[in-house]
């Protein structure tokens, strides 16, 4: 059965013309699989975070607000995907961690599920990150045709 090893440490801080940042001060580690043939995903300390990025439009904040609501219960999910999906934030320089998008929006699934998170907060808050991404690349390949 897939889960975290450990609970995430964070520190934040006002990043200049930003929101408010959060760092990892020590690696959080997710299990997947079972314990003996499952592998590990090693988020690595200093790593930062927005902890969560609520999208934007007003189908995306439905589906996604049942998730940011629940009182900080699932940060470590949130750390996990935004390491996964190497989230970027300007001015601070983060290693890529080679996952694909999809595979990034399958663990925050799966990682949810095993901390316990509802079965229709989790599908909403999987549809939204999916949305979202679909969209964005979508547009992205737009924008550079022109």
């Amino acid at each position: 059965m897939s889960k975290f090893l450990n609970r995430a440490t964070l520190d934040s801080f006002q990043h200049p013309g930003s929101e408010k940042l959060y760092v990892l001060r020590d690696d959080l580690k997710f299990q997947v699989g079972p314990s003996n043939i499952g592998c590990v995903i090693t988020v690595p300390s200093g790593r930062v975070t927005n902890l969560a990025s609520v999208p934007r439009t007003p189908l995306l904040s439905f589906l996604y607000r049942e998730i940011v609501y629940l009182g900080g219960d699932y940060i470590d999910d949130g750390v996990l995907h935004d390491y996964m999906c190497d989230e970027q934030f300007e001015g601070i320089e983060q290693p890529l961690s080679g996952f694909t998008r999809f595979e990034a929006d399958s663990m925050f699934r799966i990682s949810l599920a095993s901390m316990g998170c509802p079965w229709r907060q989790r599908v909403s808050a999987y549809l939204a990150i999916r949305i979202y991404a679909i969209a964005s690349r979508l547009f992205r390949k737009r924008k550079v045709r022109q």
